[in-house]
């Protein structure tokens, strides 16, 4: 017995000795002077459930202790000066401490969290703070007391050489009513949301960029895996670009755009020369056709999609006392050019010499001595280089507060168009180095942050891309994949918000409640495509989409109901990360009863079948059945082989909708809320989420 005792103490004493070797040994290993990256910090949230990941720099070959509880780690600096620690996964709570250890001095991280770690990402409407929402918003933010949410709101920079390491911004902050009033209040109640149903603490990183296009959030490295060799031109430009390289660059494109452009307005000189006459009130219309301004200039097919030559025509009758008169014509835009007449003389243009003309409001002077009694005709000859020919408002001011509103029914003729491959590629102009560059963003705010594990990822974008679905087809599910490779997490979950409705940005000057009333179906929404866009993104991998078409604001771009916006954010995450807490929350509710899922997100439309002069269409997440919130289903319409949308019936038939009209005899298409801002969309689920906006005909860019 004395012999095993003596046998024990010494293997003791031996473990002893190895352990203190060791820690010499490592002492000597130890790093004099290191860096924690700014992600990390004090009151910050590691991500529960998933190997801890800290991570600095050192001198290369040495390194630091890292500990967490009673866990140490050492963590060697590679070749490039780059230490990664790696811990076990820990158990939502706390709070911890985090210690980083090298060989003069040691870091410590106070008040450390595991809990559920988001990023919030895109544009104004992410970014736009708890301050800025409504009263009801505001109260809440002053009694937004959680000490187990915290907040890192990143800084707005940019990064055009690559990638970085280090983030910027706040740091991180408990959640308190001074700290919550400026980050993203989409983000905000989304994480609270969270907080109360999951019982952890929950970790928030706001980090968006107001007026921002989707490219400069995607990395060069997913642009080159996409062969996506035009931004990755830009990408390399913007790279060794300074302000005199950029004006060398501008000035060649301008030399190359004016030969281009020279070549496409000579491009068809005997249609040019036809069309001379078409400035004059006493042509022939026949050969023309009606079109609905403001709108875009492609009602016949031919015309759709076609770059070229377009003229407008309408005419009007003034009273007597305008006779003589100067008057003005005010158009909001003309994509692109534009040469206007009044009675047959030419009353202004605007060119590609004036700064942004594709948006440029025109304002062209009437002399009195055009203006006569009785019918008087404006022509206008739209030059259509790309995207579309758009006219905006169209009015004539005759004195202060007194004009005449000109939309409604004009004429409409091609002069030519010009088909892909007629022309050399149109010379683009070279993109000055900021926040809208391709990569910029990804490589500044996002790219720091992916050594950091999160859960998921929340998204609001889209506005700033609005006039190209099928670009944003391609960029969209690029950058959801490219960003959950970036975390080497492919089941990472991705939560978007689908745009809103939206009519235009004046927020002091309110259109009237009735606006919408005599509308016809539009022929085109850019806001509704990219919706479809958006929902079509649902198809990747543990993807979740918040429809917000119901809560627009059609005056202003930024809808304040941003707390709703969080909670179906919230019900997406649950549904997809937490699938327990979904079936916590279905104990003892209706759908529990009926033995139905909670609904996390509204109806989808999913296929369509005629049935005589009706259409019947199928839905998914339709729950426990469907619901006209309000009385009787809105904003459907329907068409013909003819392909021309007129107002439809429509009623729910158990799970499905019918919709017809009795115009419409051989139906062949639906529509549903497809307009920029859809007023009185009313399809719902019974757990009160509307439905998805959605058109039948849709077209192939989509992916399947």
């Amino acid at each position: 017995m004395v012999r095993k005792k003596v046998l024990i103490l010494s293997l003791a004493a031996l473990t002893l000795a190895l352990l203190s070797a060791c820690a010499l040994f490592r002492d000597e290993k130890l790093s004099g002077e290191f860096t924690v990256l700014g992600t990390y910090g004090t009151n910050m949230v590691l991500q529960a459930g998933k190997p801890v990941r800290i991570a600095g720099t050192a001198i290369p070959g040495k390194g630091v202790n890292v500990t967490i509880g009673s866990k140490t780690v050492f963590a060697k600096a590679g070749p490039d000066g780059v230490w990664n620690a790696t811990l076990p996964p820990m158990k939502p709570g706390g709070p911890y401490e985090v210690k980083i250890t090298g060989a003069a001095r040691e870091i410590i991280f106070r008040n450390v969290l595991f809990g559920e770690v988001w990023i919030c990402s895109g544009q104004s409407n992410m970014a736009m703070a708890v301050k800025s929402c409504l009263t009801p918003e505001q109260e809440i933010a002053g009694a937004a007391d959680f000490p187990e949410i915290r907040l890192f709101k990143a800084a707005r920079t940019t990064a055009f050489d690559g990638p970085r390491r280090e983030a910027s911004g706040s740091g991180w902050q408990v959640c308190s009513p001074a700290s919550v009033a400026h980050f993203s209040a989409a983000g905000y109640f989304f994480g609270r949301k969270l907080h109360q149903d999951l019982r952890v603490p929950i970790g928030l990183i706001d980090s968006a960029w107001g007026g921002t296009p989707i490219q400069p959030w995607i990395s060069r490295k997913a642009f080159e895996s996409a062969g996506m060799t035009q931004e990755l031109s830009i990408i390399d430009n913007s790279r060794k670009q300074t302000p005199e390289t950029f004006k060398e660059q501008h000035k060649a494109f301008l030399a190359d755009f004016r030969k281009w452009e020279q070549t496409f307005l000579n491009s068809n000189p005997q249609a040019t020369k036809d069309a001379a006459e078409w400035k004059n009130a006493t042509i022939p219309t026949n050969g023309w056709t009606e079109v609905t301004l403001p709108g875009k200039i492609d009602a016949d097919a031919p015309f759709t999609n076609i770059d070229g030559i377009f003229w407008v025509r309408r005419t009007i009758h003034l009273p007597t006392e305008l006779a003589g008169k100067e008057l003005v014509l005010k158009i909001s835009r003309i994509d692109d050019c534009d040469e206007t007449f009044f009675n047959g003389v030419k009353i202004g243009q605007t060119g590609t010499d004036t700064p942004s003309y594709w948006d440029a409001p025109r304002n062209y002077r009437i002399p009195g001595n055009l203006v006569k009694a009785g019918n008087n005709t404006i022509a206008i000859r739209v030059i259509d280089h790309a995207y579309g020919a758009l006219v905006g408002t169209i009015r004539l001011i005759a004195s202060p507060g007194k004009e005449i509103n000109l939309a409604g029914k004009w004429l409409q003729r091609l002069e030519f168009a010009v088909h892909p491959g007629d022309l050399p590629p149109r010379p683009l102009p070279p993109a000055p180095r900021n926040q809208n560059t391709p990569g910029a963003l990804y490589n500044a705010m996002i790219a720091p942050w992916t050594t950091y594990p999160i859960r998921g990822i929340l998204w609001y974008q889209g506005e700033s891309n609005v006039g190209d679905p099928e670009l944003y087809m391609k960029y969209f599910p690029l950058l959801i994949q490219s960003w959950k490779k970036a975390w080497n997490d492919p089941e990472q979950p991705f939560l978007f918000v689908q745009l809103s409705a939206y009519e235009r940005h004046q927020p002091d000057r309110k259109l009237p409640m009735d606006f919408y009333k005599h509308r016809q179906p539009a022929p085109q929404s850019g806001w509704a495509e990219i919706r479809e866009v958006q929902e079509a993104a649902l198809l990747l991998q543990n993807t979740g989409m918040a429809v917000s078409v119901d809560i627009g604001d059609p005056d202003d771009i930024h809808p304040r109901n941003k707390q709703e916006v969080g909670r179906r954010l919230a019900l997406e995450a649950e549904r997809i990360a937490y699938p327990k807490a979904v079936a916590l929350a279905e104990k003892g509710t209706p759908a529990a009863r009926s033995k139905q899922k909670v609904m996390t997100r509204g109806p989808i439309y999913t296929r369509m079948k005629i049935e005589g002069n009706k259409i019947r269409l199928f839905f998914r997440f339709a729950g426990r059945g469907l619901t006209a919130k309000g009385g009787r289903l809105n904003h459907f319409a329907i068409a013909g082989n003819d392909g021309k949308f007129v107002w439809a019936n429509a009623e729910i038939d158990g799970s499905t909708v019918l919709v017809w009209s009795p115009s419409i005899k051989r139906p062949r298409a639906v529509r549903y809320a497809w307009a920029n801002y859809p007023a009185e969309a009313n399809l719902y689920n019974l757990d009160g989420l509307p439905a998805s906006p959605f058109r039948t005909d849709k077209p192939d860019y989509l992916i399947k």
